[in-house]
């Protein structure tokens, strides 16, 4: 639920049972507003592995309408983790 632990879950059922309405919105309202502020810089974390996923996936695309027909990896002069790993050419 929301993301939270089984022991958050727990001590919000525990609050929501022993608190007055106007107290637990604000408990709630507090947890939910942190829990928005976690996912936010996890977005913000994965988006430039995104961009990076997106630029290999373009790359490979249009290296490969360029490839000869049984063409190895090894020789390819298109393949960046190839090249990146000290790859033949």
């Amino acid at each position: 639920m929301l993301g939270l632990g089984l022991s958050e879950i727990k001590g919000l059922l525990d609050k929501a049972f022993t608190s007055d309405c106007a107290d637990f919105a604000e408990q709630l309202l507090s947890v939910v507003a942190k829990q928005q502020a976690e996912i936010g810089q996890r977005i913000e974390g994965l988006m430039p592995l995104r961009d990076d996923l997106t630029a290999l996936e373009q790359h490979v695309r249009h290296s490969r309408k360029r490839l000869e027909p049984g063409q190895s990896v090894a020789r390819c002069e298109f393949c960046p983790i190839i090249d990146g790993e000290g790859g033949a050419k």
